[in-house]
């Protein structure tokens, strides 16, 4: 199956030959994400993090160490690689021995890219030219090569050359040639297109997420590579109504989250959070607002203008994706089928990750989107290529879940997978040339028991003092005293969390036992003053709620607009070829009525004319005249319709309807 299988031997072979060349300059070691990026400059071609981790996994052992996610050269591998020269190094030392042995007039650097260059159209051509080398003689269909005569001559001159070495070195670069075609394919824009002709990709609020920024910055690096390579392949992306409400449902309580874990403070510093338990992640949007915060126009505890803030970054990550409608079916003869199924998913997602709950809106959202996913299906075939929409999700147990429940061509995909196929059939380098002449210059060759949750730490901390420099302190007693204190259960955190209070107020800030009971009343007075204060926050609440409500309906309402401006055109565009074939009948006419003097057509528009146009001569320059503006009027309104039914269009006057309600609205 294409969608579970993409790295065969050979191809994971090379992927590890391409990493060892990285890691041999990095003897500290990358991480995946930092050896794939490496890998994407070093050479320009592109692969997915999943790609080189299951290469380097069944290619890569003895030779390739994995540490706490870091990759690194083994000892053995890196004394190797050391001692073995490149081939590009060894090239230019073969054609210097070269020119010093046949006395040619032209620099060692013109020579090796002009060998290059031939080379590359070796492997490009025909089978007959790859051969010429071997035989060291140059075929007819050189003529085809585009070089000068002297240029041809000094190839000729090179590969007649008789030398050991030389013939050696040809052997080797004909070798990693076939391990850069193999690597590689050789793009094909009409194969690429018609095997992602009509595929409509359907994102998820995650995905949309890690578009946006808010999963952190590597993962947004890598969901933009997949967007762009979708977009370069004629994949059509797009959000569903039903995902979109997810996508603000989230920001909305993850803003209410991070106001019931930070309050009304300067929120505590991620890099103190992450101190707690390094093995744990922060949350990627109290990170966001710990550095909104931090901004000089922003107030801390401002959590309706930070709420408008995540609004503007998922705005512009929209803009770039069409909205398609779902269909409801929580009433109605589907809604059995609907409920048994959602219960289902949410049942699995939190028996198999406890940690992080699974409502059951967000489940409905995913139920949702299969089952108009599959309805959308209907009518096509029964492989990938013949089946158009799917659901992209980095969500493996929404994947796992899917495969189980419903057979068939799968229903929601991984972004990776499908970025693996599509580099397989547009290619994974935008300059082919370069990445052959870089490919060149490789050598041949335990859990803690008392791990902290540092969310639900600051949660307790937060109950005891509003004071950021005080959260911080005990953060710190208690990350640099972590064996005098245990985290295992609810009651844990809240006593030990007195503990370190305590310890802080008495030894940082040199406070008696009383003055520690009084500071401990009194900052229980002003949490219970601000708690008590309910009703202006439960007014913040509705005012967040009702903005996610209002964004949401703008950016519905803006999309559909833009959509129905270019839909009528995009409509003529399917009849934009009867204007050329008016445009082409007009001209003809034109041609055929002055040279046959069709009658009555000539005499009438002779006759129409002024007695000075009416020669011969003149009549043919007025007519041509006449017939080439009408072809070109019905070329430029063909262009125009082409043009208002563009996606760019669509695209501006989205931004500028969004612009224009949002006005209005405000």
């Amino acid at each position: 199956m294409i969608l579970q299988s993409q790295a065969p031997s050979t191809l994971n072979k090379y992927i590890c030959k391409l990493a060892e060349a990285v890691l041999l300059e990095c003897h500290t070691g990358l991480n995946l994400y930092e050896l794939n990026q490496a890998i994407n400059n070093q050479f320009n071609l592109a692969f997915t993090e999943e790609e080189i981790e299951s290469a380097i996994t069944k290619k890569g052992q003895g030779r390739i160490l994995i540490t706490d996610g870091t990759y690194s050269l083994s000892t053995s591998a890196i004394q190797f690689l050391s001692t073995q020269p490149s081939l590009a190094g060894k090239l230019d030392a073969t054609i210097s021995k070269f020119v010093s042995a046949t006395a040619i007039n032209t620099p060692i650097n013109e020579v090796a890219a002009l060998l290059l260059k031939y080379l590359y159209y070796c492997f490009n051509s025909n089978v007959d030219n790859l051969l010429s080398l071997f035989e060291g003689k140059i075929t007819y269909s050189v003529n085809s090569f585009e070089a000068s005569p002297e240029e041809i001559s000094i190839i000729n001159s090179f590969v007649a050359w008789e030398d050991s070495e030389k013939d050696s070195l040809v052997y080797s670069l004909i070798a990693t040639c076939y391990e850069y075609c193999m690597l590689t394919i050789k793009k094909d824009n009409i194969l690429s297109v018609e095997l992602f002709k009509g595929k409509r990709f359907y994102l998820d609020a995650n995905m949309i997420f890690r578009m946006a920024g808010i999963n952190n910055e590597e993962r947004r690096t890598v969901t933009t590579a997949f967007v762009h390579h979708c977009q370069k392949a004629g994949i059509e992306l797009y959000c569903t109504s039903a995902t979109l409400d997810e996508v603000y449902r989230v920001i909305t309580s993850q803003v209410e989250f991070i106001r019931g874990i930070a309050g009304s403070s300067m929120p505590v510093s991620s890099n103190t959070l992450e101190s707690i338990n390094p093995s744990m992640e922060i949350n990627d949007f109290y990170k966001i607002y710990y550095e909104w915060c931090l901004t000089s126009e922003n107030q801390y505890g401002d959590y309706v203008s930070f709420n408008r803030y995540l609004f503007d970054i998922v705005q512009d990550t929209l803009c770039q994706l069409k909205i398609k409608e779902s269909s409801a079916y929580k009433v109605g003869p589907s809604s059995k089928y609907f409920e048994e199924h959602t219960a289902s998913l949410k049942d699995y997602k939190n028996s198999k990750r406890r940690w992080r709950y699974t409502s059951p809106a967000s489940a409905e959202t995913d139920i949702t989107n299969i089952m108009d996913t599959l309805a959308w299906r209907k009518g096509t075939g029964s492989s990938i290529w013949q089946t158009n929409d799917f659901i992209v999700s980095a969500d493996q147990l929404l994947i796992s879940w899917a495969d189980k429940a419903f057979s068939g061509v799968p229903i929601v995909v991984l972004p990776s997978v499908w970025l693996s196929i599509i580099l397989r059939f547009t290619g994974r380098t935008d300059d082919d040339y370069k990445s052959f002449c870089l490919f060149l210059t490789q050598r041949q060759h335990i859990v803690d028991r008392n791990s902290i949750d540092p969310i639900q730490l600051l949660r307790n901390i937060n109950s005891k003092t509003n004071q950021t420099e005080i959260k911080e302190q005990i953060i710190v007693e208690i990350t640099q005293n972590k064996a005098q204190y245990t985290f295992e259960t609810a009651e844990d955190y809240d006593a030990n969390t007195d503990r370190a209070f305590d310890k802080v107020l008495e030894e940082v800030y040199g406070k008696t036992a009383q003055q520690i009971n009084e500071m401990r009343d009194e900052m229980r007075q002003q949490l219970s003053n601000l708690a008590s204060n309910s009703q202006a926050q439960i007014e913040e609440r509705a005012r967040i709620s009702a903005e996610a409500e209002r964004e949401r309906t703008l950016v519905t309402l803006s999309k559909k607009q833009a959509a129905d401006k270019v839909g009528k055109f995009r409509k003529m565009r399917g009849f934009g070829w009867i204007l050329y074939l008016l445009a082409g009948i007009v001209l003809m006419a034109g041609i055929c009525i002055y040279i046959f003097e069709i009658f009555p057509v000539y005499p009438w528009l002779l006759s129409i004319l002024p007695q000075k146009l009416q020669s011969a001569e003149i009549f043919a320059i007025v007519w041509t005249i006449v017939s080439g503006g009408i072809f070109l009027i019905f070329t430029a309104f063909n262009k125009l319709i082409t043009f208002l039914g563009s996606e760019d269009r669509e695209n501006d006057l989205y931004e500028r309807f969004y612009k224009q309600n949002k006005s209005t609205i405000s």
